[in-house]
């Protein structure tokens, strides 16, 4: 297998390197954001012509279906003699056929589980546990296992305003100052 190439890394020497290095990171991600806005303009505007393409042919299979099925409706005692429940056809089958059972709740859900609680059915009714980490993190209770964690990690803000002269040392003077 082939190595990667390395990629060289530029580190800034200097504050007004690092300041660079910033309006670059700014520049870098306008210009994605913007790709961004086209990729997604380009894809709504295809999924509308799709849509559009695609409209009269899904209103003529609804028609369709519905027509079979008021065909078969109505001739359902002829198309399927000895028991059957399908009829085969040189472009296919249509007919009906059970579904596997569901849970349907009549009375609405909270009644049910009162009902079924009632009569101490316990079985039928599923409990979840799990932590509750924003109580751990609130009170930090000694717990073997859990271990409370922070880190610290560098992070960087870009400007929203742009400039046209990335190299100027905007605020090297109150860096100096302060360090």
């Amino acid at each position: 297998m082939a190595k990667k190439p390395r990629r060289t890394v530029p580190v800034p020497a200097s504050l007004a390197e690092a300041n660079h290095s910033l309006f670059r990171l700014g520049a870098i991600d306008r210009a994605v954001a913007a790709i961004e806005s086209g990729l997604e303009e380009e894809i709504a505007r295809l999924r509308k012509e799709a849509e559009e393409k695609s409209a009269p042919l899904l209103a003529e299979h609804a028609d369709l279906a519905t027509g079979l099925e008021v065909f078969a409706r109505a001739n359902r005692e002829t198309l399927l003699a000895r028991d059957r429940k399908s009829v085969r056809t040189s472009a296919g089958t249509f007919g009906w056929r059970v579904t596997p059972y569901k849970v349907e709740f009549l009375r609405g859900a909270d009644k049910v589980l009162a009902a079924i609680k009632k009569l101490k059915l316990k079985k039928y009714i599923r409990v979840t546990e799990s932590i509750d980490k924003k109580a751990l993190l609130k009170d930090r209770p000694v717990i073997a296992g859990v271990k409370y964690a922070r880190r610290e990690e560098f992070f960087y803000a870009v400007s929203s305003e742009t400039t046209t002269d990335p190299d100027a040392p905007a605020d090297a003077a109150l860096f100096a100052k302060t360090a």
